[in-house]
């Protein structure tokens, strides 16, 4: 578990990070939401969200993650983007195949 159960949101993200294997950089990040306030959490199988804008895209592009937590880091200050669990990618014969070894199964 990476939070209490006393709030919707940190419930709803223990569930979601109980199906991806995280790097020990993002078990460090996901550490750093504990004390913020989570304004909202969206998660994809398939697409993918924008490092930069946060904006889903349904097209299997580099660059995208399979989760994105909107959030505020302390009172009065402006919400800001984490975005975990990256697509991984080969672009072979100008197709994209999908790689799994992220997302466990």
């Amino acid at each position: 578990m990476y939070f209490s159960d006393n709030n919707h949101f940190h419930k709803a993200l223990n569930q979601i990070l109980n199906r991806y294997s995280l790097t020990q950089t993002e078990l460090k990040k996901i550490n750093l939401l504990s004390n913020t306030v989570i304004i909202s959490i969206a998660f994809t199988e398939d697409g993918g969200f924008d490092k930069e804008s946060g904006e889903f895209c349904s097209e299997v592009l580099p660059d995208t993650y399979k989760l994105r937590i909107y959030y505020l880091p302390q009172e009065g200050e402006n919400k800001q983007m984490l975005v975990l669990v990256p697509n991984e990618y080969l672009f072979l014969d100008s197709k994209i195949n999908r790689h799994t070894s992220s997302v466990l199964e």
